[in-house]
């Protein structure tokens, strides 16, 4: 089987870390700084990294966007609501309030993952 991506041969290296012990990013800063030092590629040649990295990288601005429209219209929605700032106010500060459970899971140095601290 021939493959191709961009109208070129390609070939794929398959890497599958322990997210348990070693985060994605760091893994993968590491890796290409290896390769950037060891691997020197003929002309016409070309690394390309994907993944899931990648994929929530170029997702990100798009999720932040999503988060800052959404909490605007619920603000909006709360003084539509309430007409009143200070209820709407309050309503915030208890629902936006920091969780201390989180900051005392911050504060002790473990790496924060979404995945791992919803599921537990």
């Amino acid at each position: 089987m021939i493959r191709t991506e961009n109208a070129q041969l390609a070939a794929w290296v398959y890497v599958d870390i322990d997210l348990g012990k070693r985060d994605l990013g760091g893994y993968v800063a590491e890796a290409r700084q290896a390769v950037a030092e060891k691997v020197h590629l003929p002309t016409g040649y070309q690394i390309t990294w994907s993944g899931s990295l990648s994929i929530g990288k170029k997702t990100l601005p798009r999720l932040i966007a999503a988060i800052a429209v959404t909490i605007v219209l619920i603000i909006l929605l709360l003084y539509m609501g309430t007409g009143s700032w200070f209820r709407v106010a309050i309503v915030c500060w208890r629902a936006f309030q920091p969780d201390w459970g989180l900051l005392v899971y911050l504060s002790a140095g473990v790496q924060f993952e979404f995945g791992r601290f919803i599921s537990a």
